[in-house]
């Protein structure tokens, strides 16, 4: 699956929550994110957004941000998530 897809698409649902309350939600993810990632997309998916829902049920203002970082590794790339 192609994770800047999942990273927008929490962002797209997330967006109405957050401005109902008045926060920014902030996605930054970098050009070099992998284009393909192996793994289990619906439990990434599912991590990410209660991660999210919970920044932004827990923050009063400001802005909440999800970010994404990647690492090439020997065997690939590790993907990092704020």
């Amino acid at each position: 699956f192609r994770s800047s897809d999942l990273l927008r698409d929490i962002a797209v649902l997330m967006t109405p929550s957050a401005q109902e309350k008045g926060l920014a939600l902030h996605l930054d993810m970098p050009d070099t994110l992998p284009t393909a990632v192996i793994g289990d997309m619906g439990k990434l998916r599912q991590i990410l957004f209660n991660l999210v829902s919970n920044a932004v049920k827990f923050t009063d203002n400001g802005t909440v941000s999800l970010t994404a970082l990647s690492a090439e590794l020997a065997a690939g790339h590790a993907l990092t998530f704020t």
